[in-house]
């Protein structure tokens, strides 16, 4: 669940009074009708008691819109989804530019890691880099032949993504914008030092 979402969980097969209980309300809330109110990030279970009998859900609470700069060599993690990571950025001589188009002053190649956790079968083609340079100036994408399709569920090391910089910079920040299989939206903020 992402934090203020609201879910509403029901027991079945019974008319009996329902209790509900929380064991992390700082995480988690749930009112007297099962309705769950994500507070914070972290893990909850939530129990309902019907006639002596106990039914436990485990809840795990995100905030996608944390802007927490994950630095080279973290690993952004959306639990049960997919992992990333970015290992290294460095510099190529390689120029890419059609008739008219400004020539970028920096070639940069993102070396990254993703892991698609949840094993669906769809592929992991629901994500956008946007790289800015050092002036806050939005980078080019290049092509790359080195980027495949990549199934959920496979660990793919060494992905290339290759940018050009209109401004010479020491370090780049990327916005990471990936959607699971709902469309729901998760958002990371890296700050890479070129090397």
């Amino acid at each position: 669940m992402e934090v203020d979402s609201t879910l509403k969980l029901k027991v079945t097969g019974t008319y009996s009074k329902i209790t509900w209980k929380s064991s992390k309300k700082s995480v988690a809330t749930v009112n007297s009708s099962g309705v769950v109110t994500a507070k914070m990030e972290g893990k909850a279970t939530i129990t309902a008691t019907v006639d002596k009998k106990k039914y436990t859900c485990n809840v795990t609470v995100v905030d996608s819109n944390k802007t927490k700069p994950y630095k080279t060599g973290d690993t952004w993690t959306v639990d049960g989804i997919w992992t990333l990571t970015f290992n290294s950025v460095t510099t190529t001589e390689e120029r890419y530019h059609q008739p008219g188009d400004d020539i970028p002053k920096q070639v940069v190649v993102l070396d990254y890691t993703y892991e698609g956790i949840d094993d669906g079968g769809n592929y992991m083609d629901m994500y956008t880099f946007s790289v800015i340079d050092a002036n806050g100036n939005i980078a080019r994408k290049y092509p790359s032949k080195d980027m495949d399709d990549t199934k959920l569920g496979e660990k793919c090391e060494g992905l290339k993504a290759i940018y050009g910089l209109f401004a010479e910079s020491d370090m780049i920040t990327v916005k990471v914008t990936m959607y699971d299989d709902d469309y729901c939206e998760y958002k990371a903020i890296f700050e890479l030092d070129i090397e």
